[in-house]
């Protein structure tokens, strides 16, 4: 016999005292003559989890789902005993969205080490991330990317995004075209073990917040082709196991090279929250741009991810295809 799914509930227990006080007592009242009245009386509810291990329950409060505050009640008027009066009454408040969350995180985290980094929503844990540009040190020595090596002005073996810039013809016409660009995490799978623990989706935008004051902003590729941008997560072949996330910036890289942005190249990674990180908003069909990136998040996931000193196959790295543009 089949049986119907019972949704999750929660129930919060009501101090009886504090309700009649407030509520019942009030019922023949100014605070209940009108709807309005009420609604401007009762300014919004407080949910305030108590229990020692912590608890984190996201709510959607939002008109499609009618969530909402109701008093269902009657009146009734014994002055007549012939004649006993009842009126029935109803005073709804509409839950239309969160207007404030605290989150009170725990200190203890995912232990990382020297090869690995995490990022979770709800207490703000998120990573800078800094493309360092082509490892010269790595490349087979017959490598045609080898003869740029002068444009290493800091001699560090890498030619960053700076010094590709530089990489100009006779004509001042770049010398490398961008084909495509993606930059990869991998998950430390020993860790985020499960799909229902670790994150579906990761965001990544451009802080440039050097003077305190300035919020982050969305980069180009996630505005531009936010189709492709990506951020999912991704599972191994073998099971469902977490396994990457990638994101492709060839518009951000090639900008670069082309010297139309001479930015910091710093990067943000943070766990992509719901509503508030889609760069594409749609209202009633129309599509609008969002390009501030909030600094909040109510996602509770977290993942562990390795960083560029992982073995290679595991390291977090970027990987571009390009062309070289000859006389």
């Amino acid at each position: 016999m089949l049986q119907a799914a019972t949704l999750p509930f929660l129930t919060i227990p009501l101090d009886l005292e504090k309700m009649k006080a407030i509520f019942w007592d009030k019922f023949e009242g100014q605070e209940f003559a009108t709807n309005a009245a009420f609604q401007d009386y009762f300014k919004g509810l407080v949910v305030l989890p108590e229990d020692e291990e912590g608890i984190l329950v996201p709510f959607s409060f939002n008109t499609v789902k009618n969530a909402q505050l109701s008093f269902i009640f009657s009146i009734v008027d014994a002055t007549d005993v012939d004649d006993i009066g009842i009126t029935y009454r109803e005073y709804n408040f509409p839950f239309n969205g969160v207007t404030n969350a605290i989150y009170e995180m725990s200190s203890n985290q995912q232990e990382t080490t020297s090869d690995t980094f995490v990022v979770q929503g709800t207490d703000g844990s998120n990573a800078e991330i800094e493309i360092l540009g082509v490892n010269l040190s790595t490349l087979a020595q017959d490598h045609s990317f080898l003869k740029y090596s002068d444009k290493d002005l800091n001699n560090d073996n890498y030619l960053d995004l700076s010094e590709l810039s530089l990489l100009k013809d006779e004509n001042g016409n770049p010398s490398i075209l961008i084909n495509d660009a993606s930059l990869n995490f991998y998950i430390n799978n020993a860790i985020n073990t499960s799909t229902l623990s670790t994150p579906n989706q990761l965001h990544l935008y451009q802080d440039r917040n050097y003077d305190g004051e300035e919020q982050p902003i969305n980069i180009s590729d996630a505005i531009r082709s936010s189709f492709y941008f990506g951020g999912n997560l991704k599972i191994t072949e073998e099971g469902n196991i977490p396994d990457a996330y990638t994101f492709k910036i060839t518009d951000l890289i090639s900008n670069f090279i082309e010297g139309s942005n001479n930015t910091e190249t710093k990067l943000l990674l943070k766990v992509f929250n719901e509503i508030t990180d889609e760069p594409i908003v749609n209202v009633n069909n129309a599509s609008s741009v969002r390009e501030l990136v909030e600094d909040y998040n109510w996602n509770p996931r977290s993942v562990v991810l390795f960083n560029e000193t992982a073995s290679d196959l595991k390291k977090a790295q970027i990987k571009v295809v390009f062309s070289e543009l000859k006389n």
